[in-house]
C-alpha cells in the first residue's frame, strides 16, 4: 500500500512541476519578432505551439502560362463561346481527326455505302455529345470545316496552335443547343458526302480501311455575332461519344435506315481558344517580363483555357524565419477567398484549383504536399465560406529550413482545358475589406526547436 502511494506521489510531483514551468514559459511570452506576428494558441495543435499568420504576402497575376498548355488528347473538347461580364470575350473550337478505327452502327461495319451497294445514301451528320456547359445556354452558330494537313497524333499542340483548314464550310448550324438531346447534330453538305462516296466507289477499300485518307480531320468552331456582357456558353464535348454518321438505306425491301459511325477525335484532336481581356479590370495594367506579369494585390482574376493565373510571393520569408531560430512547423495552409460578386451564376468558381511551386526559371513543379503521406493537402473549393485552403506544411518546412528556395507559388484552375470556369480572388492587401479574414494570408503554427528568439518572455 505505501509503495503504491509513494509512486503516485512522485508522479503526481513531476506532473505539477512539468505543468507549472509550461504555464510560465507561456505566460511570459508576449512578443514575436521579425515581423511574423503574436504568439497565439491554436485549438486543435500542440500546446507548445505559436501562430502567425501576418507574414508578408505580395499576389500578382501571370497573362502568359498559355504555351505551356498542352490541349491535345484531354477528356473533353471545348466548343462555343460566351461574353464574361468580368474577363471579356471567350471562345473555344475544336481540331480532330475522323477514323475508320472502332467503326460501328445499326449496320455491320463493312455493310457497303458505296458502289458494292445498289442502296442510297441518303445524309452525313457531325454528332457532338454534350457532357456539360459553362455561361448561359442560347443560340450560336455552329461551322465545321476540312483540314488541310493532318493533325500529328506525336506532338503537343498548345491552347493557341492552328492547322490550316479549307475556307468553305461543309457544315453550318444556327441553334440552340438541345442539353436535354445532349447532343449538337451538324448535318454535312452533300458535296462533302458526294466527294466521299465517289471516292469510295473508286477504290471501296476506302470505307472500311483508310476512311481518313478521305477526310484528314475537321475545324469545329463557332462565328457568332456580338454577344452582350452574359450571354453565350462554352460546350463540353466528349469526344468519346462524337462521331461522323453517315444514314443510308440497303436494296432490300423494306428499306430501313441505317447508319455507319466514324469516330471523331480518333486518334487525336486539340481545342484552340481564344481569349480577348480588353474589356476585363486587368486589361489596362503594366505587364512585366517573359510572363507578362501584372499586379494582384488588390484582386486576382484566374481563368481556364489558358488564361490569367495567380501568383503568390513570399518576400524575404526565409530571413525573417532565420531570425527566429530553428522550428518545427505543425501546420502551414494558405487561405484563399473567392469575390462572390463578381463570381454568381452561372459563372461558378472552378471546383479544383492547385498550387504550384516554381524554380529560378519559372517552370512549375508540384508541392511536396501534394504526394505526403498525411494527404492534408487540399486543392477543393469551399462553397460555404467561399474559399480554398492549401496545407502547404512541408513545403514551407523545406523553405524555412533552407531546403529549397522558395520562387513564388502559382495558383491555377485543376481542370485547365476540360473546363472554362473562372474566378475573382481577394489578394493580399485588397482595401475593400476592413479586416484581414477576406485577404489571401499565410497561417502558420509552428513549434521552436531550441531557443525562441523573442525580445520579451
Amino acid at each position: 500500500m505505501n509503495r503504491r502511494y509513494d509512486t503516485l506521489k512522485t508522479a503526481t510531483y513531476f506532473a505539477c512541476a512539468l505543468l507549472f514551468l509550461m504555464i510560465s514559459f507561456l505566460s511570459s511570452c508576449k512578443e514575436d519578432t521579425g515581423g511574423l506576428g503574436a504568439n497565439a494558441l491554436p485549438g486543435s495543435d500542440a500546446i507548445s505551439a505559436f501562430q502567425t499568420d501576418t507574414s508578408t504576402l505580395v499576389t500578382s497575376m501571370y497573362l502568359k502560362l498559355k504555351d505551356s498548355l498542352p490541349t491535345n488528347n484531354v477528356s473533353v473538347g471545348m466548343l462555343g463561346s460566351y461574353n464574361d461580364p468580368v474577363f471579356g470575350n471567350v471562345k473555344a473550337s475544336i481540331y480532330a481527326s475522323v477514323s475508320s478505327t472502332g467503326g460501328g452502327g445499326s449496320a455491320p461495319w463493312n455493310g457497303q455505302i458505296g458502289g458494292k451497294d445498289t442502296g442510297v445514301v441518303d445524309s452525313a451528320v457531325l454528332e457532338l455529345s454534350i457532357a456539360n456547359y459553362y455561361g448561359t445556354p442560347g443560340q450560336q452558330t455552329f461551322l465545321v470545316y476540312q483540314l488541310q494537313n493532318y493533325i500529328n497524333s506525336g506532338q503537343p499542340y498548345y491552347a493557341h496552335a492552328t492547322i490550316p483548314y479549307i475556307n468553305t464550310p461543309i457544315g453550318i448550324l444556327q441553334a440552340v443547343p438541345n442539353i436535354k438531346s445532349s447532343a449538337i447534330n451538324i448535318k454535312l453538305s452533300h458535296t462533302f458526302l458526294q466527294q466521299i462516296l465517289t471516292a469510295i466507289n473508286n477504290n471501296p477499300n476506302y470505307y472500311s480501311l483508310y476512311f481518313d485518307s478521305l477526310v484528314k480531320g475537321l475545324y469545329i468552331t463557332v462565328s457568332n455575332t456580338p454577344q452582350l456582357s452574359g450571354q453565350g456558353a462554352i460546350y463540353s464535348i466528349s469526344l468519346g461519344g462524337s462521331n461522323l454518321d453517315i444514314y443510308y438505306h440497303g436494296s432490300t425491301v423494306p428499306q430501313a435506315e441505317l447508319i455507319s459511325n466514324f469516330p471523331l477525335g480518333y486518334p487525336t484532336f486539340f481545342n484552340h481558344f481564344d481569349l480577348n481581356h480588353s474589356t476585363a479590370p486587368f486589361s489596362n495594367e503594366h505587364t512585366t517580363g517573359p510572363q507578362e506579369s501584372i499586379d494582384g494585390n488588390n484582386f486576382v482574376y484566374v481563368q481556364t483555357m489558358g488564361g490569367p493565373v495567380g501568383r503568390i510571393n513570399f518576400p524575404n520569408l526565409y530571413q525573417n524565419w532565420l531570425s527566429v531560430g530553428p522550428i518545427i512547423i505543425n501546420k502551414a495552409e494558405i487561405v484563399v477567398t473567392v469575390d462572390m460578386q463578381e463570381c454568381r451564376n452561372p459563372y461558378s468558381p472552378p471546383p479544383a484549383m492547385d498550387l504550384w511551386s516554381t524554380d529560378s526559371s519559372g517552370i512549375l513543379h508540384p508541392l511536396p504536399d501534394v504526394n505526403s503521406i498525411t494527404g492534408y493537402y487540399n486543392n477543393t473549393y469551399n462553397p460555404s465560406n467561399y474559399t480554398y485552403t492549401y496545407v502547404i506544411t512541408q513545403y514551407m518546412q523545406d523553405v524555412v529550413s533552407h531546403k529549397t528556395v522558395d520562387y513564388g507559388l502559382i495558383i491555377a484552375p485543376a481542370s485547365d482545358v476540360t473546363s472554362a470556369n473562372r474566378v475573382v480572388l481577394y489578394g493580399a492587401q485588397n482595401p475593400r475589406l476592413t479586416s484581414t479574414p477576406g485577404r489571401m494570408k499565410l497561417i502558420m503554427y509552428y513549434t521552436p526547436v531550441s531557443t525562441h528568439k523573442a525580445t520579451k518572455h
